[in-house]
C-alpha cells in the first residue's frame, strides 16, 4: 500500500486532497479493517510483516488502528500521546466503592500513592486498580479463611 501519509512529531496527517491514490489506499483499509472486525466472531487479528511473518495482535491494538484509519479517513489527523490516566478522589472512590472521605483518609494513612499539584489530589489510575486488585484478594482470603474456620466447627 503506498499511501503516503505525513508524521510529525507524533502526529499522524490525513494524505492532501490532491494525493488521490493515498486516499483510495486509507479508505479501501477501513472497509477491510470493518469487514475483517464484523467477521471476526472472537478470531485473532493478524498483522503480516514484510518478512512474511504473522504477528498476533491484540483485540486493543486492532481496535486502535480501526480508529486511527477511521480519522484519517475523515480528514483528521491522530496524536499519539502515550501518559499516564489520573483520576480525582471522586472518580478513585467510585471505583473502589468507597465514599471520597474514607479514600481521602486512606490518602493520608498512605495507603496509596497521589499528587496534589495544587488544591486537589489526584491518583495514577493504574495505582487505584492495583489497590482493588490486592483488596479484593484480601477480602477473598479472609473469607475463606472463616469459612475454613466454621467447617472445621460444623457451623457450615
Amino acid at each position: 500500500m503506498g499511501a503516503r501519509v505525513e508524521i510529525h512529531d507524533q502526529v499522524l496527517f490525513p494524505p492532501e486532497p490532491d494525493q488521490g491514490e493515498a486516499r483510495e489506499h486509507w479508505s479501501e483499509l477501513e472497509k477491510a479493517l470493518q469487514a475483517a472486525s464484523q467477521a471476526a466472531g472472537g478470531a485473532i487479528p493478524l498483522l503480516m510483516a514484510p518478512s512474511g511473518d504473522e504477528i498476533k495482535l491484540p483485540a486493543e491494538v486492532f481496535q486502535a488502528l480501526r480508529l486511527v484509519v477511521e480519522a484519517i479517513n475523515r480528514g483528521l489527523p491522530v496524536i499519539v500521546n502515550p501518559q499516564e490516566a489520573w483520576v480525582s478522589t471522586q472518580q478513585a472512590a467510585s471505583i473502589l466503592g468507597v465514599s471520597r472521605m474514607t479514600l481521602v483518609r486512606w490518602l493520608d494513612e498512605k495507603r496509596m500513592p497521589y499528587e496534589q499539584p495544587g488544591r486537589h489530589r489526584k491518583i495514577k489510575l493504574r495505582d487505584v486498580l492495583d489497590y482493588k486488585a490486592a483488596r479484593t484478594a484480601e477480602q477473598h482470603q479472609v473469607l475463606g479463611e472463616i469459612a475454613a474456620e466454621e467447617m472445621e466447627e460444623g457451623l457450615y
